[in-house]
């Protein structure tokens, strides 16, 4: 099984083999033991941009310290491609175990994607994409004329929102010595 993870700065491995160095932010690159792997496993540490400290430790020998550092730094453009595909694909559940039918869908899903946005633009539509989307997935057994009027529907009335309501300020009670001045009530 290939991985790379980060580890903890306080885990501790004992090193086997140093290898050599050639970038910069690399400290370091080794084959070392972890109690928890019955085979030796590669260890890189580097430094980021702000002089943070990152052990990953990962069975890729096939890559250089480099590329590990670097996949490892785009873990994030994953993570949120991923995290965009779960919120506008809505491929939250995956239907298969095997890595084929894991690809099939999502190639299906953003195919049908690529399919709205042509759509989309073809419609010239005021919606942003989301809200297209959503739309279409209302109007899907509608209609097409129920979804384009509602594709190119305007408000009747616009709204200023909420308004603030200025709070009244306190009315100040004048004492002259121990009689308060009280303007009098209004007899109903």
């Amino acid at each position: 099984m290939l991985f790379v993870v980060r580890i903890r700065n306080t885990m501790k491995v004992e090193p086997i083999e140093t290898y050599e160095i050639t970038h910069p932010d690399v400290i370091r690159d080794a084959k070392v033991t972890y109690t928890r792997a019955e085979q030796p496993i590669r260890l890189v540490e580097f430094l980021d941009e702000e002089n943070r400290l990152y052990r990953l430790m990962t069975t890729r020998w096939d890559l250089s310290a480099e590329q590990i550092m670097e996949l490892y730094r785009c873990r994030w453009m994953i993570e949120t491609f991923f995290k965009w595909v779960k919120q506008h694909l809505k491929l939250v559940k995956i239907w298969s175990t095997k890595p084929q039918g894991m690809w099939n869908q999502m190639f299906i899903a953003m195919a049908a994607y690529g399919l709205a946005l042509i759509l989309q633009l073809q419609l010239k539509s005021p919606r942003n994409l989301w809200r297209f989307l959503r739309l279409m997935r209302i109007y899907l057994y509608k209609t097409y004329d129920e979804f384009m009027k509602e594709l190119h529907h305007k408000k009747s009335r616009t709204s200023r929102g909420r308004q603030k309501v200025p709070i009244p300020s306190k009315r100040e009670v004048e004492f002259l010595g121990d009689v308060a001045i009280i303007k009098p009530q209004k007899k109903k």
